[in-house]
Parts: structure tokens; C-alpha cells; sequence
């Protein structure tokens, strides 16, 4: 009888051991699981952030040519603006200085004309 208690015992004791390993094996897995997660995250969190500078830099570029080309465009609008108007002013000098006679005065309104002055009565 005592051999059976003593057997018990052993055997409890050892259901008790394993289950105190189970727990360890458990609360270790755990750990790594939550070490693993804390990893993954600081990965994911940092290659987002990489991609983002990269994104910015590639955004910045992108407006800063099209600044540049917008800026060009203008500078050449201009050029050809003022160039345009140094020929009219040459071609009109030059014209001048060709003819003799004096440009011919405007044509004088005819009856009807939309923007003649009418005169009133009191006045004629």
C-alpha cells in the first residue's frame, strides 16, 4: 500500500512537472511569437518609410522639371514676343523713312455710320 501511494505520488508529481513544462514551452513560444511580430513590424515600418522618401524625391524631381520646362517656355514666349515687336518697329521705321508722302488720312463717315455725331437742332 505504501508502494501505491508512493507510485501515486511519483506519477502526480510528474503530471505536475509536465504540465509546469508545458507552460514554460508555451509562455517561450509566446515570447518568440511576440518578438518575431515586434520585427516584422519595425521591417515593415521602416521599408514603408523608405518607399515614402522615395516617393517624395521622385515627386520632387518630377515638379521641379516641369517648374524648369514651364519656366522655358515663357523665356522663350517672351523672346519671340519681343523680337516680334523690334521687327514690327524696324519694318514701320524703315517704311517711314522710304515713302515721301505723309499716310493717307482716314476715311471721313458715311450717312448712317453708327458712331457719327449727330448734332442737334439748337446748334446748327
Amino acid at each position: 500500500m505504501v508502494e501505491l501511494l508512493q507510485m501515486r505520488n511519483e506519477i502526480s508529481d510528474m503530471f505536475n512537472e509536465r504540465k509546469m513544462q508545458g507552460r514554460a514551452e508555451m509562455r517561450g513560444m509566446e515570447n518568440k511569437i511576440v518578438e518575431l511580430n515586434y520585427k516584422i513590424t519595425i521591417m515593415l515600418g521602416s521599408e514603408v518609410r523608405s518607399e515614402i522618401e522615395k516617393l517624395r524625391w521622385v515627386t520632387t524631381r518630377r515638379g521641379l522639371a516641369a517648374i524648369g520646362a514651364l519656366a522655358t517656355v515663357v523665356f522663350i514666349c517672351l523672346r519671340m514676343n519681343g523680337s516680334n515687336k523690334k521687327k514690327k518697329e524696324a519694318d514701320a521705321s524703315s517704311a517711314s523713312s522710304t515713302s515721301t508722302s505723309p499716310p493717307a488720312p482716314p476715311p471721313a463717315p458715311t450717312s448712317g455710320h453708327l458712331f457719327e455725331i449727330q448734332q442737334s437742332p439748337a446748334s446748327q
